[in-house]
């Protein structure tokens, strides 16, 4: 018996739990950019890949936007995404992110949304993100609350 409520208890926290999450495969281009004497870089990039979240939705994610690196592998990151599910419905990204150059946490904020995604129109979210050896393919998982 003792099983069984905390079976329904894990099963029902799930089943009306609030959170929301998305996971996107991406990967990165670099548009351009430039490297100063201090060995930091100004580069211009270009995400995109296929997204799923925990609502059985999936689709496709673009961002575009500056990556400041600096000379001890630092990043500031500041993108604009663009997005749209399996059932027409859009949704826009702002990510921010001063981290690990490879691997790191930051904000991910709902803007320009429609459909069932206006519900979380100015949401910020806290998202993170790992890249595999060359950077150029990223694991990226968002969570809001």
């Amino acid at each position: 018996m003792k099983y069984l409520i905390i079976s329904i208890f894990i099963f029902s926290s799930t089943l009306f739990s609030k959170e929301y999450t998305l996971k996107w495969y991406n990967f990165v281009t670099i548009l351009d950019d430039i490297e100063y004497a201090d060995e930091s870089i100004y580069r211009l990039v270009r995400a995109d890949g296929s997204w799923e979240d925990n609502k059985g939705f999936y689709g496709s994610l673009k961002c575009v936007g500056p990556n400041k690196i600096s000379s001890d592998n630092k990043v500031e990151l500041d993108v604009s995404c663009y997005a749209y599910d399996n059932e027409g419905d859009t949704f826009g990204l702002m990510l921010f992110r001063t981290s690990d150059y490879s691997a790191g946490t930051g904000t991910a904020t709902y803007i320009k949304t429609t459909g069932k995604y206006k519900k979380f129109e100015g949401k910020k979210c806290t998202y993170a993100i790992s890249y595999l050896n060359d950077v150029t393919k990223g694991f990226y998982k968002h969570i809001c609350k």
